[in-house]
């Protein structure tokens, strides 16, 4: 009996050797990927702001979901702006509001919610300006008046949508107060400028949620 016992301790030894590296190896797999996520050229502002992202809490689960991303500076954008175009590539205007880091987070957000295609939601917006205030308050010397969101209505709702998103991150739909600050903050993005009936953008009036934003406050 003894030599297959000593046979099946250098099997197990084998196998938790073999574990190990396996181990080791992913972690240097998705250490490249992240890396790869930054894009080719890695020189600016706006990527300068996105390393620091990648090493807070929120942004290593955020960069799990993401695909290479490109910042591109465009000089025809209305000063203070800027938008994500599709295909990982965001574009940015001069005169950005500091800090910078929160915004260029919901536009990050955006690339995790639709990958390579851009879809003008206002359902989408809700969702990207509570990842954002969410992100905005994990910073240090953060304060909750010093947040911006389209109007002072509208940033109040976000504030309140997103205590239901911290306190239940499994949460889906059904409780009513959730769906009625979800229907307003629909009511002032249609009220607003960027986001207004009189633009390209869309909403589904069913949806009350925020699939992307849990996965990614889930992600381990």
């Amino acid at each position: 009996m003894r030599p297959i016992c000593l046979g099946f301790l250098q099997l197990l030894l084998v196998l938790f050797l073999f574990g190990s590296c396996a181990r080791e190896a992913l972690d240097v797999e998705q250490e490249l990927r992240q890396e790869s996520l930054l894009g080719e050229d890695r020189k600016g502002p706006m990527y300068d702001e996105m390393d620091k992202i990648k090493e807070t809490p929120l942004g290593k689960k955020l960069f799990k979901g993401l695909i290479p991303i490109k910042f591109e500076y465009d000089p025809s954008m209305r000063p203070g702006r800027m938008g994500y175009v599709g295909m990982g590539v965001i574009r940015y205007s001069g005169d950005l509001e500091s800090p910078v880091g929160p915004l260029v987070f919901h536009e990050l957000f955006h690339v995790y919610q639709t990958k390579e295609k851009v879809v003008a939601s206002r359902n989408n917006e809700i969702e990207a300006y509570v990842a954002q205030y969410l992100y905005y308050m994990s910073l240090e010397g953060a304060k909750k008046k010093n947040f911006w969101a389209v109007s002072n209505e509208f940033r109040a709702i976000i504030i309140k949508l997103a205590d239901y998103a911290r306190r239940y991150p499994e949460y889906q739909t059904g409780d009513p107060e959730f769906r009625r600050l979800y229907g307003l903050a629909l009511y002032y993005l249609r009220q607003s400028t960027l986001y207004g009936t009189n633009t390209n953008y869309t909403e589904d009036p069913t949806l009350c949620s925020f699939p992307n934003l849990f996965l990614m406050l889930n992600q381990s």
